[in-house]
């Protein structure tokens, strides 16, 4: 079973590595990091791979994935608007947490 999720895992980390636009080679570059360098496994590094393909095609849809132009208020920006998404999402999901412990 752990060996169908890898295998699952690793053919959907490739199929955004045959592709040859900018964000994709990015994506591969740092999939091989968090492989080689941080050791992680291949359901973290997918996870990661699909946060940081949403804000690479948020951030550099259409042109060349330059990292060095990233500013920390570009990633602030992306994870609020991620998060009120999920509030949209899930409304009141905090009240249910706190009225389940009362």
């Amino acid at each position: 079973m752990n060996y169908t999720r890898s295998r699952r895992a690793a053919l959907c980390a490739r199929s955004y590595m045959k592709s040859t636009d900018p964000v994709a080679e990015e994506l591969r570059r740092y999939d091989e990091h968090l492989r080689d360098v941080c050791g992680l496994a291949d359901e973290t590094r997918r996870n990661r791979i699909r946060v940081a393909r949403w804000f690479l095609r948020e951030h550099f849809t259409g042109c060349a994935v330059e990292i060095a132009t990233l500013r920390p208020d570009d990633v602030r920006r992306f994870l609020g608007h991620r998060l009120d998404v999920l509030r949209l999402l899930k409304p009141h999901s905090h009240l249910r947490r706190r009225t389940s412990r009362i």
